[in-house]
């Protein structure tokens, strides 16, 4: 049928071709002595006759019969070819015409009018092929409407190379395509798995556009091990097309699935972004009910992945948890320890006592509460979470020492080693128990029995960082400053200084920076004393016992001074310096101490010296009787007019745990 009807454009086409060159081209004319005219061209003349080339043929004609002879340009060649356009056969009369450029002269009106016959029969034999293909093309769609396969995949096939524009290539192999994509249908019904795979992987190679069958393949790759991940990138490029054969419900359906394997893997950000894509639908598919739970799971699995390594994404992720569920328990225990391990234990804080009141018995979190407590120095909101946390569960290793170092902080020795012995009789093989039972040592000054038990922690734990601090600190209780410096140093070469790890490293380096400043300054350095000091700063910005150590240095320098505008202006300074270790630990009564030395013996306002002294005493200061008889020594309030400044200052946001300052001169 399209073959009648290809003929007939033909002829159309001829005729419009003809009807727009009757009245460029000049014929061979000879009028009859009868009056008649015939047109053509002029192949041979002989005295007796003349033989003219027409449409319809070769005629000779004598010369007695002709009246007239008009010559034109035509070669005979051009007649052929309008011959040949008339009886629909395109490409002779393209090869006529290009025959006949070759015999006229260059620049001649007969080659201008020449190059235009080919130029319209070129386009002629291009709409006339265009039309055979999209012929050609509606009965390939027709046998797919048809289911008839082979006869559709044999005319695409054809046709794949014959296509000409990008836009009929792209429809031709998605037909293809969708012939593969059929024939893998076949091949499943069968239980062909291989064939099946072979045609989905043509079909996806011929038109990747093809959503059906990548998805189709992606479901097949993915029920093996080996070829998962394949299969998962097949259906993540799927959704990801705008394609509008998915519906909503598929659309979901393959986010679920695509969640669910990537959280299988470990691969938790890929996995809730699929989640939050099962929940962009309007009617969430009942098998996919458990995307929003799963979705903050997935959250809180990223945030565990990388709390070291970065800590602001690790918050964001756990944020977006929270968007989609506040009263996530998970999300909020896993926060607060996040924001403890960064020293942001104000915020752990909140995010512990959110959890405690949504569920008081969540596992460990009265444990973590307690260790932020600690951090803050306030030991006794840290002792009472810690007394929850061993009712529930008395063998705890780490709550017991975690009690044990509260009870250090506050003095009760004795308490304390209770609890360690306590730990380490439970749990030997485990370094920590040691640890304390030797801080507990040396703040008796039993520095012998201190050493055995970090002896015994190094066999549990070589090289262990906490036992150089603590050796180091027993050096520096007995006044063996090289020995000290030296174990201090090992810790700096260890932990690598601002280039510590986690949090804890960096309060580790910041300590020791801190008691090699500190050393600097009892063996009379001080301006390499402030130097190690700073170095503490950099580390751990705002670190207490840094501040408070440089509050010393400047109240040292000012002491020196002749000029006393020149001393007071140390002073200040050594003011400045203690009030910031306040705002960094409101909590230590030793930089209140401090402070009341500094106003009372070298500022000589005994005003403010009191209320410092007081303030020592109110937040449990152990020299009560010291600083009572220097109450009793400034008598009567005096405040001093050297000075501008407050004895107290507001809280910090971020605390850290230390042990008690210096003793006043």
């Amino acid at each position: 049928m399209h073959i009648s009807f290809m003929k007939v454009f033909a002829f159309a086409l001829v005729a419009l071709l003809l009807a727009g060159t009757a009245r460029k081209a000049t014929a061979d004319t000879i009028i009859l002595k009868s009056g008649r005219t015939l047109e053509g061209a002029v192949t041979s003349e002989s005295p007796s006759e003349i033989t003219l080339k027409t449409a319809v043929g070769m005629i000779s004609i004598s010369r007695s019969d002709i009246r007239e002879l008009r010559r034109s340009d035509r070669a005979p060649q051009e007649v052929d070819g309008d011959a040949a356009l008339a009886a629909g056969k395109l490409q002779p009369a393209l090869e006529y015409y290009q025959a006949a450029l070759q015999q006229v002269t260059a620049g001649s009106p007969a080659e201008t009018r020449l190059r235009g016959r080919v130029r319209q029969a070129q386009e002629a034999i291009g709409q006339a092929q265009e039309k055979a293909r999209q012929a050609q093309l509606q009965q390939a769609s027709l046998y797919l409407q048809n289911n008839r396969l082979p006869e559709a995949q044999q005319l695409l096939t054809s046709l794949v190379s014959s296509m000409t524009d990008e836009a009929g290539t792209s429809e031709v192999l998605r037909l293809l395509a969708e012939v593969h994509f059929r024939n893998a249908e076949v091949a499943r019904d069968r239980q062909n798995m291989l064939a099946r795979h072979d045609e989905l992987s043509s079909a996806v190679a011929l038109y990747p556009d093809h959503v059906r069958a990548r998805l189709a393949l992606g479901d097949l790759l993915m029920e093996y091990n080996s070829t998962m991940g394949q299969g998962m990138d097949h259906i993540e490029q799927a959704l990801a097309s705008s394609s509008t054969e998915l519906t909503d419900y598929d659309r979901a359906c393959y986010h679920y699935k695509l969640a669910r394997s990537h959280f299988d893997r470990g691969e938790y950000q890929k996995a809730a972004s699929h989640y939050a894509g099962v929940m962009q639908v309007k009617v969430l598919p009942a098998e996919c009910s458990d995307a929003l739970d799963r979705a903050v799971e997935s959250y809180v699995r990223m945030g565990e992945q990388s709390m070291i390594t970065d800590t602001y994404k690790t918050i964001q992720n756990l944020r977006k948890a929270l968007d989609l569920n506040p009263q996530n328990k998970s999300a909020l225990f896993l926060l607060g320890r996040i924001y403890r391990d960064t020293g942001q234990t104000g915020n752990a804080v909140e995010e512990f006592q959110k959890v405690i009141k949504i569920d008081p018995d969540f596992q460990h979190v009265h444990h973590a509460l307690a260790q932020a407590y600690l951090d803050q120095n306030d030991y006794q909101k840290a002792l009472t979470q810690l007394d929850l946390e061993l009712e529930k569960d008395p063998r705890n290793y780490d709550a017991l020492l975690d009690r044990a170092q509260t009870l250090l902080g506050q003095g009760s020795l004795d308490r304390a080693a209770v609890d360690v012995d306590a730990a380490i009789a439970r749990e030997p093989e485990r370094w920590r128990g040691y640890l304390l039972k030797a801080q507990v040592e040396t703040t008796r000054e039993r520095y012998d029995e201190a050493r055995k038990n970090l002896d015994q922690l190094r066999t549990l734990k070589r090289d262990s960082v906490e036992a150089y601090i603590q050796t180091g600190r027993i050096a520096l209780a007995e006044k063996k400053y090289d020995e000290a410096r030296a174990w201090f140093n090992e810790v700096v070469k260890a932990l690598g200084g601002e280039n510590a790890g986690n949090f804890t490293q960096r309060l580790q380096a910041a300590e020791v920076q801190t008691a090699l400043g500190q050393i600097d300054l009892l063996q009379g350095n001080p301006r390499s004393a402030e130097t190690r000091l700073r170095m503490a700063l950099q580390i751990v910005p705002a670190y207490a016992p840094a501040l408070s150590s440089i509050g010393d240095v400047r109240r040292i320098l000012g002491a020196d001074q002749v000029d006393p505008a020149t001393q007071m202006k140390y002073y200040n300074e050594a003011l400045q310096s203690y009030q910031q270790a306040v705002e960094a630990n409101p909590r230590n009564p030793e930089f209140r101490l401090k402070i009341g030395v500094l106003y009372h013996k070298n500022i000589k306002d005994t005003g403010r010296a009191i209320i410092a002294y007081q303030e020592y005493l109110d937040l449990g200061g152990r020299d009560r009787t010291t600083v009572e008889n220097w109450i009793a020594e400034c008598g009567s309030p005096i405040l001093g007019e050297s000075t501008t400044a407050t004895v107290t200052a507001l809280p910090a946001d971020q605390s850290t745990s230390e042990t008690a300052g210096s003793t006043p001169p």
